[in-house]
């Protein structure tokens, strides 16, 4: 194994567990962990515990627990690892991501890292520090910089809560009565939960429009997501329901001729899309993805986390798209919570 040393950081979300769910030929098995006592650390514990136990495969992490209400500031004293975690609550997030880069630790944080408009700073001053001291913060955009002051504008925006019923709170918390700090939200016994969003925007004249809904509980099939992309002469269409039998599938539906440029873009995927094919529908098609080249949420986790310490064990500059495209991204989110606000 590498020395490359891991931190967990406050671990509020079980995506800091499941970056631990493999091992890594570059990382250490010690890992050092940062937290206030509570169920959130208690969690998180139960999780590797389970990784490190199971039959097939196991983990063999071996957990250093710092805990205590100055967790951030020994972290950051300390510096036992060269790579610290940040996954969970988002209130905070950027400016303990500033204090470990301004630290030298890298950062590899789950999304997303703030939804307050007056965060943004906080999170630029991260990047710049992570760019003066060589480190990496790692996301996954396309390859051209875009510069939100001129190439973004939001157009609308509005927002509408999933009402929680008291039992539906008792049977995910094991609260007794409502906290106190939930009284504002609270009406007529149930609380009002504001994470469903609808946005309207455009980057350099494409308009785009962004709709994230949480119900209480999922549809059949789990989670979904859908999406329509419109070209010129087709549009692409991700579809995950009960037709797909609840899986994500890509289809074309075509506005012009497009037959043979669709045949020969499939032929030149085979090199690095090994058995990706079509399946002629009607007027439309649907790309057939074989399922060793579908990774899973899990599996995307760990993919992610590959790429992030190879880049730290190399010591390679992120893109340099990244950094603007970063900020881009959270322009859109925070911008657009604001926006829904007014």
């Amino acid at each position: 194994m590498s020395d490359i040393g891991l931190i967990v950081v406050d671990p509020g979300h079980f995506h800091a567990a499941l970056a631990q769910k493999e091992m890594y030929p570059n990382l250490s098995s010690k890992v050092h962990v940062y937290a206030p006592v509570g169920p959130d650390l208690a969690d998180y514990l139960s999780r590797i515990a389970r990784f490190n136990a199971r039959k097939e495969q196991p983990t063999y992490w071996q957990l250093e627990v710092h805990a205590g209400p100055d967790f951030l500031e020994r972290m950051c004293r300390e510096r036992p690892g060269a790579v610290a975690i940040f996954s969970g609550r988002n209130r905070g997030k950027a400016q303990r991501i500033l204090a470990a880069v301004e630290a030298g630790i890298n950062v590899l944080a789950d999304k997303p890292l703030i939804v307050d408009r007056q965060e943004l700073p906080v999170l630029e001053a991260a990047l710049n520090a992570a760019d003066e001291r060589g480190l990496i913060h790692s996301t996954l955009f396309s390859d051209q910089a875009i510069d939100y002051w001129t190439d973004i504008r939001l157009h609308a925006a509005r927002r509408w809560p999933t009402m929680i019923s008291a039992p539906q709170f008792r049977q995910v918390t094991g609260e007794a009565s409502w906290p106190d700090y939930l009284a504002p939200c609270i009406r007529e016994d149930a609380l009002e939960y504001f994470c469903n969003t609808r946005l309207q925007y455009e980057i350099r004249g494409v308009h785009i429009a962004v709709e994230t809904r949480w119900d209480w509980e999922a549809a059949e099939g789990g989670d979904a997501h859908t999406a329509c992309y419109r070209g010129s002469r087709a549009r692409l269409e991700l579809r995950q329901g009960a037709a797909e039998g609840y899986r994500s599938e890509l289809y074309i539906v075509p506005v012009a001729d497009i037959a043979t440029a669709i045949e020969r873009r499939i032929a030149a995927l085979q090199t690095v899309y090994p058995g990706v094919g079509l399946v002629k529908l009607g007027r439309e098609w649907r790309l057939s993805i074989p399922d060793a080249l579908r990774t899973g949420h899990e599996e995307h986790f760990a993919r992610m986390t590959r790429h992030f310490l190879d880049h730290v064990e190399q010591r390679r500059s992120p893109p340099t798209w990244e950094k603007p495209n970063t900020l881009a991204k959270y322009y859109v989110c925070t911008e657009g919570v604001a926006l829904s606000q007014g």
